[in-house]
């Protein structure tokens, strides 16, 4: 349930002797929120006490779902002047309904007075949870503004980017960079704070290329657990990886070793057999990160065939 802030105009009467008139009818805060007390306070002067009462609606008593008494009615003198005060609480709003009306009524000697006040109450945004669609955890900062009388503005700050990542701002129909919660709604539009949305850079790359054997070829072929010499997992791995031999390896057809903008992963890089095909599989580590799909496929393109034959290096 929100919490409310009171706007109170106030209005009282009384009827007294021949003699008598009301002074005042005041508040002593006229804009609380939830928590506060306000004091109702009735004056009136002439030679006797009246009998003050304070209504609220059309009852005869002080009942409103809008207000709760927190001190009972008191009646204080000062020489001819006599003051009811009583003390409230707000409880809910009802400026949507146009407010309450509330009296003030005095009774002396068979004589009534009263008057009546229009108590409008509004919304305290303090205690409307702040909703985001943002995930928790990403950095993302959301500050608070406090607009006066109960209204409050959140606003959500995306990281700053980094060399793997870059933040931007993603809002939709009901999320915003800004969300306004006003006394008079009580309920902050739009509905979210907005996505910062994460672009991570590639770091890496990989790919691979197959190479179909001959149902004729020798047996056991490259890169089977049964093959041996040149042709075994380990000295094919070896070949693959070369960083210096002038014919073999991937170095010589994967696009960023080429141009020296990667280093090749030798611990992952490899090969296997599968299904009549060698599958030769090569991971790398980018230089400088890159942020587009294009890019990343780019360093990674193969740009010929990868040979583990005719080898200009000795491996064993």
């Amino acid at each position: 349930m929100a919490t409310v802030i009171v706007n109170i105009v106030l209005l009282c009467t009384a009827a007294l002797s021949a003699n008598a008139q009301i002074t005042s009818f005041t508040a002593s805060n006229p804009s609380p929120t939830v928590g506060d007390t306000i004091t109702l306070s009735c004056s009136a002067t002439g030679n006797t006490a009246p009998d003050f009462q304070f209504w609220s609606g059309t009852r005869s008593s002080f009942n409103t779902p809008y207000l709760e008494i927190v001190e009972s009615k008191t009646v204080s003198q000062a020489g001819n002047t006599y003051t009811a005060t009583l003390k409230v609480k707000a409880i809910l709003a009802n400026n949507l309904r146009n407010g309450e009306s509330l009296t003030c009524r005095t009774m002396l000697d068979g004589v009534e007075s009263k008057k009546e006040l229009q108590l409008t109450t509004y919304f305290d945004c303090s205690t409307v949870p702040v909703k985001s669609l943002n995930p928790d955890g990403n950095g993302a900062t959301i500050t608070q503004t406090d607009l006066g009388g109960g209204s409050l503005k959140q606003t959500i700050s995306c990281p700053a980017d980094t060399s793997t990542t870059k933040y931007k701002l993603f809002t939709q129909a009901n999320s915003g960079e800004e969300i306004t919660c006003t006394r008079e709604t009580g309920k902050y539009e739009p509905a979210f704070l907005a996505i910062c949305q994460e672009t991570r850079a590639f770091s890496s790359g990989t790919g691979m290329q197959k190479m179909t054997i001959p149902t004729s070829a020798e047996k056991p072929a490259p890169c089977t657990s049964e093959a041996a010499g040149e042709w075994s997992i380990s000295v094919m791995k070896q070949k693959l990886n070369s960083l210096t031999d002038s014919n073999c390896g991937f170095r010589h057809a994967v696009s960023c070793l080429k141009s020296g903008e990667c280093t090749l992963d030798t611990t992952r890089s490899g090969c296997r057999y599968e299904s009549g095909k060698i599958i030769m599989e090569y991971f790398v580590n980018f230089n400088s990160p890159v942020w587009t799909l294009v890019q990343r496929d780019g360093l990674v393109q193969l740009g010929g065939r990868v040979k583990f034959w005719s080898c200009s290096g000795t491996y064993g």
